[in-house]
């Protein structure tokens, strides 16, 4: 529980929607009149009050949360068995104030807007300032270290990239067209791209990939980075399987699989 000093007595501090407000009761007592006051100032002036602006209204589930976020306090025992409670904005307790209209009221209104409402920022100490600068530091390292992170993998697979398109293609590049021209072959489809297409569809599934996706995003990545058009159209599907061991071995499968589906040796 926190309290803020109010004219040398302790108010407990308690928030609502991100804003400091009172109950009747702590408003009641700060302006030297009774509750019922409050609450009757309220009932016959509804229409100048809106409720999330002058006041809030607690109510069910709402105000069991409230209660419970109170803790074990004065304030808590008195709203204990209450089925439903006002909470008082600062500009709902200066409405009130205007209404009571007495000197003790707008005394108290001055001293909660300064003390309680908007209270001046706390003064730090040399080692509060220090300990604070020190976080701020740790934190900042933290994010370059992140940064630093990002960066080293990007150049590790554009250096990927780079290797791709200087080597010439590995050994499983040739097994896989091999087969998969004797699969179209085999079901006198001339058209060598749809058997392709079909084994990158599988592969997608079964590895829970979407290579397409993968291809479209490395060459994005290499026009960001400066490559020329022809080295970017040159990528390829193939290309963005053959940075990944388990993809290579995943699409192996796949397309071993489609020939003994479609009897090829």
């Amino acid at each position: 529980m926190r309290y803020a000093t109010v004219a040398n007595t302790e108010v407990q501090i308690i928030e609502h929607e991100g804003e400091r407000v009172l109950t009747t009761k702590q408003l009641a007592d700060g302006y030297d009149c009774e509750p019922v006051q409050i609450r009757q100032n309220f009932l016959n002036n509804q229409a100048r009050f809106v409720e999330g602006i002058h006041y809030y209204k607690l109510e069910g589930d709402e105000l069991k949360s409230f209660k419970m976020s109170l803790g074990e306090s004065k304030i808590s025992t008195d709203l204990k068995y209450a089925p439903s409670i006002m909470l008082w904005t600062r500009r709902g307790a200066s409405r009130h104030c205007k209404m009571l209209g007495t000197d003790k009221a707008w005394d108290m209104f001055d001293l909660l807007e300064d003390s309680y409402f908007n209270p001046a920022p706390k003064q730090l100490s040399p080692l509060e300032i220090l300990a604070q600068q020190a976080n701020a530091l740790v934190e900042q390292e933290k994010q370059l270290k992140a940064l630093q992170a990002k960066q080293e993998a990007q150049a590790q697979e554009l250096q990927g990239m780079r290797d791709v398109i200087q080597l010439s293609s590995a050994v499983w590049r040739k097994e896989t067209t091999s087969l998969l021209n004797k699969i179209a072959r085999s079901r006198g489809d001339d058209n060598f791209m749809g058997v392709r297409h079909e084994s990158y569809q599988i592969l997608n599934e079964r590895m829970g990939v979407c290579v397409e996706t993968r291809l479209a995003n490395a060459r994005k990545r290499m026009d960001e980075n400066g490559y020329s058009k022809t080295q970017i159209n040159k990528l390829n599907v193939l290309d963005v399987i053959g940075q990944d061991k388990k993809l290579i071995e995943g699409y192996l499968s796949v397309v071993k699989d489609m020939a003994i589906k479609y009897g090829v040796a």
